[in-house]
C-alpha cells in the first residue's frame, strides 16, 4: 500500500454490494493515517463512511438525506453542502462536481493543471439545491433492497 499516492472511488448507482463488501471496507480501513490522498466523488464516500475514514473529516457527497437515519456510520454532523470538500488528505464531491473534482486532486498531486481545467463550475448553490431527497416509493424501493444485504 505504501506504493500509492492517490486513492479514487469512482461515483456508484447502487452502493450497496461495495457496502457490504467486507473486503473492500477492510482494505479501506487500512488507509486511516496513510499519508496518501483518498479522493471519493457521488454516493462512494458512503464507503469511506463505513470504514470510518470521515469520522473526524468534512465531508460531502451524492446521497439521499434518508441514509443518514439508515446507517449509523455517517456522521452527519461533518457533512457539508458544497460541491467539493477537502479535508485533510480527503477530497469529496457531489457528482455533477467532477470538473472540480478532478483538478483539485490532480493540483494536490503537484500537477498544475491550470485555473480553469475542464470548465470549472461557475454557480453558488444553496444548501437547498445540495439536498437530495427520496421521494417515498423510491425511498421504499431502497428499503427493501437493503433488506436483501441485511440478512
Amino acid at each position: 500500500m505504501d506504493d500509492y499516492s492517490c486513492l479514487i472511488l469512482p461515483g456508484i448507482i447502487n452502493p450497496l454490494p461495495a457496502l457490504y463488501d467486507n473486503g473492500l471496507i477492510n482494505f479501506l480501513s487500512e488507509l486511516k493515517n496513510r499519508e496518501i490522498i483518498i479522493a471519493s466523488i457521488s454516493s462512494s464516500p458512503l464507503l469511506l463512511a463505513k470504514a470510518g475514514l470521515l469520522n473526524e473529516v468534512q465531508y460531502t457527497a451524492g446521497i439521499f438525506m434518508q441514509m443518514f437515519n439508515i446507517f449509523s456510520f455517517i456522521k452527519k454532523d461533518n457533512f457539508i453542502r458544497q460541491p467539493v470538500v477537502k479535508d485533510k488528505n480527503i477530497i469529496t464531491a457531489i457528482g455533477f462536481a467532477f470538473r472540480e473534482f478532478a483538478q483539485l486532486v490532480l493540483n494536490e498531486l503537484g500537477l498544475d493543471v491550470g485555473e480553469s481545467f475542464m470548465l470549472p463550475i461557475t454557480k453558488e448553490y444553496t444548501e437547498d439545491e445540495l439536498t437530495f431527497n427520496w421521494e417515498d416509493k423510491d425511498y421504499q424501493e431502497f428499503l427493501e433492497e437493503l433488506d436483501k444485504y441485511s440478512k
